[in-house]
């Protein structure tokens, strides 16, 4: 601190142990002071505060259930980013992901997009309705947050927050983590190299948790959402 404020308001402390030693520490002397200090403190770390509470926060906690007689279900998340430049749009994968999880025995039972470039009034590409497609920055500041836990989806958050052009889908069905990513396998086999990227929960007790972080309903699942 400011060694003349410390000479005005404060005073030494002493650490006892064998011997008295100065430790460079100052105490405040009373109420005032310490109050004062308090003041000082607050208006360095403001700014620091103020970015922490301006993080969008994750949901309330809520956890994925599934009805009596139908516990061999499971429910998966699957994320997809496409390219800016992959020279088409997320209808084209949106129907090719709805083809290729029907044809593992999946129902998807979850479904929200976003495109920025068309939110935005951008023309879109390939033919895709502008209206089909929603822009969602709290939900990219959401995703951006979960990726820290789940290091292997990086690749597709990363390009979703380059190019606005996000998928998330949770996918219901018997074995649904590994039929999920076959799925994903051939819907990537489909586009051009590197439009798209994406990733599956990696097992089934992570993607029960990351159903429940992005979507607060599930249509036409033998799976729910419980809140709280």
């Amino acid at each position: 601190g400011d060694p003349s404020l410390n000479q005005q308001c404060l005073r030494a402390a002493l650490r006892t142990g064998r011997d008295h030693i100065h430790n460079g520490i100052r105490c405040s002397t009373s109420s005032a002071t310490a109050e004062g200090l308090l003041v000082a403190l607050g208006r360095d770390l403001s700014q620091g505060l103020e970015s922490l509470t301006a993080l969008e926060p994750l949901p309330p906690l809520r956890s994925l259930g599934v009805e009596d007689g139908d516990r061999m279900l499971q429910c998966t998340l699957i994320v997809g980013a496409l390219a800016k430049d992959a020279g088409f749009g997320l209808v084209r994968v949106l129907r090719e992901l709805q083809s290729a999880v029907g044809e593992q025995g999946l129902a998807l039972v979850g479904l929200s997009a976003s495109d920025a470039a068309a939110a935005a009034g951008a023309a879109p590409s390939g033919g895709d309705s502008a209206w089909l497609l929603w822009q969602a920055p709290a939900l990219n500041a959401q995703l951006l947050r979960w990726s820290e836990t789940r290091p292997a989806s990086s690749a597709a958050v990363d390009l979703a927050a380059s190019s606005g052009r996000l998928i998330l889908a949770a996918c219901e069905g018997l074995v649904s983590v590994e039929r999920a990513r076959r799925a994903l396998a051939a819907v990537s086999a489909s586009m051009p190299k590197g439009a798209l990227e994406w990733y599956c929960s990696a097992s089934t007790g992570e993607a029960a948790v990351d159903v429940a972080c992005f979507f607060s309903e599930l249509h036409g699942s033998k799976h729910y959402i419980v809140e709280g």
